[in-house]
């Protein structure tokens, strides 16, 4: 990974979003981000994770627990 790439994510990440998000390190050594959505009193926690190959490989976003199904 690019690490001057990383640290210019970082910056924008905290200029947008200032100190909600964590950037961590999974146990398989990848990089993610972790924060939570709120939009009309609704919670989404995602993490945004980098590929290897980053940044030639678009970051992926998941949610961090299973979506609830619709009743």
């Amino acid at each position: 990974m690019d690490k001057r790439r990383l640290v210019q994510e970082v910056r924008a990440m905290r200029e947008r979003w200032g100190d909600g998000p964590q950037l961590c390190i999974g146990p398989g050594g990848e990089l993610y981000w972790a924060l939570e959505l709120i939009q009309e009193g609704n919670r989404l926690a995602i993490r945004i994770v980098y590929p290897p190959d980053y940044p030639f490989s678009p970051p992926t976003i998941i949610p961090a627990e299973p979506l609830p199904e619709d009743t």
